[in-house]
């Protein structure tokens, strides 16, 4: 294996193509430290994790770059993006919510437009679109898009990275941005873009995991591994996400930790559940953002 100056791995035994950083990617410090004595454990994507001690973030480094991640979604199976009807119920009704939270907006004007970046199998594009809605969709699963086409027949759905799409300024009142933000290779330039795509009073509604959680502390400890890696590259504690958007201009409506079940049989599974029934909070290993492009900055 090749090293630079840095001790950080430049090529592993892999198919894909990387980038190495030397620097934080989010705040360009230069004081990084390696995570987990094992790294990640997956050794076929991504198996080191850092951290920077400036702005708090966990990284995959080196991380692959962005046709590598394409690469790597063409192996998700259809399966991957299809919802149970439990999962769909849910989605109408959130669907429902913001339909009418917008409609009782006094400001809006005309068609509602929305964006859902990872729309997997098209399912919430196509829920929006039955309110109403001008709806569109990023997906970077080539398999994905075609279904959302064939059969749902959802048509506004960019075959892409986020990092790679545009879209006119100003041009979306809600962009849903669900669990993505931990697989991107260039999170910063996604979020700036997304930003610049809402509407002045639009909102964004952000999903992603919390590395804060006691569980998400302790484990690594003694296990040597820390969790990212395969599809996640960063992971945000809640104050470094928090600071990031509102570096960005955004509005912080709410922002906040919390546990669910997971499923699964594993031991790990079954110590997360446990506590997530007697200490939720120990397992607090998710993160909900709603924030606002302002609108009286226009």
């Amino acid at each position: 294996m090749n090293k630079n100056n840095s001790d950080i791995l430049e090529s592993i035994q892999t198919d894909y193509r990387y980038k190495v950083f030397n620097k934080c990617p989010i705040c360009l410090s230069s004081s990084i430290i390696k995570k987990g004595r094992k790294g990640t454990g997956d050794i076929k994507t991504h198996p080191q994790a850092y951290r920077c001690n400036k702005c708090c973030i966990y990284f995959v480094n080196p991380i692959m770059d962005k046709e590598s991640l394409y690469k790597l979604y063409e192996n998700f199976n259809i399966k991957y993006g299809k919802l149970p009807t439990t999962a769909l119920k849910k989605m109408e009704r959130n669907v429902s919510y913001w339909n009418t939270y917008f409609k009782d907006k006094k400001t809006i004007q005309g068609e509602l437009r929305c964006l859902d970046i990872g729309s997997a199998s098209g399912d919430l594009v196509k829920v929006f679109s039955e309110y109403g809605w001008d709806a569109h969709g990023i997906e970077p699963c080539k398999e994905l898009v075609n279904y959302s086409i064939k059969e749902l027949g959802v048509n506004n759905i960019k075959h892409s990275a986020v990092e790679e799409t545009d879209y006119p300024e100003n041009y979306f009142d809600f962009i849903h941005f669900w669990h993505v933000l931990e697989h991107l290779t260039d999170p910063m330039k996604a979020l700036k873009k997304i930003y610049r795509w809402l509407k002045p009073g639009g909102i964004l509604n952000l999903g992603t995991p919390s590395p804060s959680s006691l569980y998400a502390t302790i484990y690594p400890l003694f296990t040597g591994y820390f969790s990212l890696g395969t599809e996640h590259t960063f992971i945000f504690p809640q104050k470094s996400l928090k600071s990031i958007l509102e570096s960005i201009g955004f509005k912080i409506e709410k922002h906040r930790v919390y546990s669910t079940l997971k499923s699964g049989s594993n031991v790990k599974i079954k110590i997360h559940n446990f506590l997530h029934h007697i200490f939720p909070r120990a397992v607090a290993n998710f993160q909900l953002a709603v924030v606002e492009k302002p609108a009286d900055n226009y």
